[in-house]
């Protein structure tokens, strides 16, 4: 004689009892048991692969051409990576001349002017425990009693003189449309691309259009994404 099935005792969300059965000598069914983890087809998520990342799959891709451009990017990559920008501002400021260590110093001159004017003007803004300098002149700031302050005086705005007429500005794209066609901004300020410095510079001031440039990006993405797929691994190129 067969033993009668167990209804589970659990009860649902809804505050229904599941309808499922236990095993024979168990009172919930195999759902509701501690520990138990769903089975089932997980879909891995996509890689989000960096610049960096994709220019390493590039180098092992079997188009000798392709190859040798990411490889030839990668190296300068390295290249510009030695150099820390600290190294960088310190050798800057060691190229200067003394009219133009002059003409800093006058622009800082103007930068703290203007920055008391506006402290007189809004003095909330003002930082806590903020001082001039000793060789700076002390500038007065309003209280709740108004005292007559000898005003600050003002900057001397630089006016360029006219060369001429004013041409139009040239073609750029856009920086935030840069990853819509694979264009990359190095740490030096160049612009790069898998496909080369001359095609970045096209993709840039436009000779190449936008719509050109993200088809050929979104064909080299496929491509890439069918040799990450492959099961064979391409040659490599010395």
């Amino acid at each position: 004689m067969k033993r009668p099935l167990q209804q589970c005792v659990a009860l649902l969300k809804d505050g229904t009892r599941c309808g499922k059965f236990a095993k024979a000598g168990e009172t919930l069914c195999a759902v509701h048991q501690p520990g138990y983890v769903p089975k089932g087809a997980a879909v891995p998520k996509p890689k989000v692969l960096t610049h960096q990342q994709r220019l390493e799959m590039f180098a092992q891709s079997s188009d000798e051409r392709i190859a040798m451009q990411a490889i030839s990017l990668l190296e300068k990559r390295r290249g510009t990576q030695e150099s820390s920008p600290r190294e960088e501002s310190a050798a800057l400021v060691a190229a200067l001349t003394d009219d133009e260590r002059d003409q800093l110093a006058a622009i800082i001159g103007q930068l703290k002017a203007f920055k008391e004017q506006i402290y007189l003007r809004r003095p909330d803004l003002r930082p806590a425990g903020y001082r001039l300098p000793d060789d700076d002149p002390v500038v007065m700031v309003p209280t709740s009693t108004p005292t007559q302050v000898e005003p600050a005086p003002k900057p001397q705005p630089v006016v360029e003189k006219p060369r001429g007429p004013q041409a139009s500005e040239p073609y750029s794209l856009p920086r935030d449309l840069y990853d819509q066609v694979g264009l990359e901004t190095l740490p030096s300020g160049e612009v790069t691309h898998p496909l080369g410095d001359e095609y970045a510079q096209n993709v840039v001031n436009g000779t190449i259009s936008f719509d050109e440039a993200r088809a050929q990006h979104q064909s080299s993405l496929h491509e890439l994404n069918r040799f990450d797929a492959s099961p064979t691994k391409p040659r490599r190129i010395p």
